[in-house]
């Protein structure tokens, strides 16, 4: 359905001479991804709204997308699995948050960051057939993986240590990232 819609919007462009017929290919690609991005930005938008959550769901986004663009891990076959997956993860993390299913997590929450960082140290990045990583890819990435998890880990710690409830966002973004590792790594292993 993307794929349909960024090429009816390319060729309204070669027909209109906006854009050259040899690029066709690329601009449908750049235009499939600029429309799965705006759809899970009014997905999250949404979420949030349902929820009445702005805060958890805007935490979240800013530590869990940096994180996982340089960590990898799983990735779901199409768009609108990915789609899916990244809106009922949002949705779950709203819940835990926003209906105290997360007060037992408050005794272990600086655990969760010991378990996010051992994942990202130990395996990060881990790429999948949909996006493989060259070596100097992996090296760059294994760096800067290190470094956001580094500065969200103190931002949560901090933020435990003065009772802030937005740390165990922060704490909450780190196990999920450590949960699709964990499903990159075995989805790597079985070779799907």
């Amino acid at each position: 359905m993307l794929k349909r819609a960024a090429q009816w919007i390319v060729e309204q462009q070669i027909r209109r001479s906006t854009l050259k017929e040899e690029d066709r290919s690329i601009y449908i690609y750049a235009y499939e991804l600029f429309l799965n991005q705006m759809i899970n930005i009014i997905l999250s938008i949404l979420i949030a709204c349902i929820f009445r959550a702005p805060l958890t769901v805007l935490v979240f986004l800013v530590c869990y997308i940096p994180f996982r663009s340089f960590a990898g891990g799983y990735h779901a076959d199409t768009n609108l699995g990915c789609t899916v997956v990244s809106a009922l993860m949002l949705c779950g993390v709203c819940l835990l948050m926003e209906l105290d299913g997360a007060r037992w997590l408050y005794g272990v929450y600086p655990g969760l960051f010991a378990v996010s960082g051992y994942m990202v140290f130990r395996y990060a990045p881990v790429q999948d057939r949909n996006k493989p990583l060259d070596e100097l890819e992996r090296t760059r990435y294994r760096k800067r993986s290190r470094v956001v998890w580094g500065a969200e880990t103190a931002i949560g710690i901090v933020c435990f240590c003065l009772k802030i409830r937005q740390g165990l966002t922060v704490a909450v973004s780190h196990l999920i990232l450590a949960a699709v590792l964990a499903l990159g790594l075995s989805k790597n292993r079985r070779g799907v």
